[in-house]
């Protein structure tokens, strides 16, 4: 939708996630405050195993919109603490094999540089499981020529101007 109010909760969210649930020691995320007193056998946190894998979704859906490298970590971290006996889970592991998916996709990365309306909807129209697009508004230049770049990885490809020349 391009309106920051929505990646600002995110960022809100992902913040009071860290902040309470998070192991940052061995990694993933407690099913309950982190210190909770007074409750006996309820005050001791677990780590389910399905609540993590919806967290490290969440994470690994929120780096490339932040570029918060944290945020990946702590994904790839609750990933790891899981490896060691996954196969315990059997099909219950699924949404973690999904998160596991999504952690070895690379992302393709489109941005839309100045206000061509046809750049943008054709970026648009590219199909990519891990696709993100973004719009990046230039200065008060002449000279520039809108553009749209499409990246995968590490990798891009030279910038296009025509937008019939998208790939895939």
């Amino acid at each position: 939708t391009q309106d920051k109010d929505y990646l600002t909760r995110a960022i809100d969210l992902g913040e009071a996630i860290k902040t309470i649930y998070a192991d940052l020691g061995g990694g993933g995320f407690f099913d309950t405050v982190k210190a909770s007193p007074g409750l006996d056998y309820l005050a001791k946190p677990i780590k389910p195993l399905e609540l993590n894998a919806a967290a490290i979704l969440f994470f690994l859906d929120l780096y490339p919109l932040t570029d918060e490298e944290e945020y990946r970590q702590l994904a790839e971290k609750a990933l790891l603490a899981f490896r060691p006996f996954i196969d315990q889970y059997g099909f219950l592991a699924a949404r973690y094999f999904l998160a596991v998916q999504k952690y070895l996709t690379p992302l393709m990365s489109i941005t839309v540089q100045g206000e061509d309306a046809r750049l943008w909807e054709e970026g648009l129209r590219v199909f990519y499981p891990r696709k993100i697009i973004s719009r990046k508004v230039l200065d008060n230049n002449d000279e520039a020529i809108p553009t749209l770049l499409v990246c995968m990885g590490n990798s891009c490809w030279e910038p296009i101007t025509d937008p019939h020349n998208l790939p895939g």
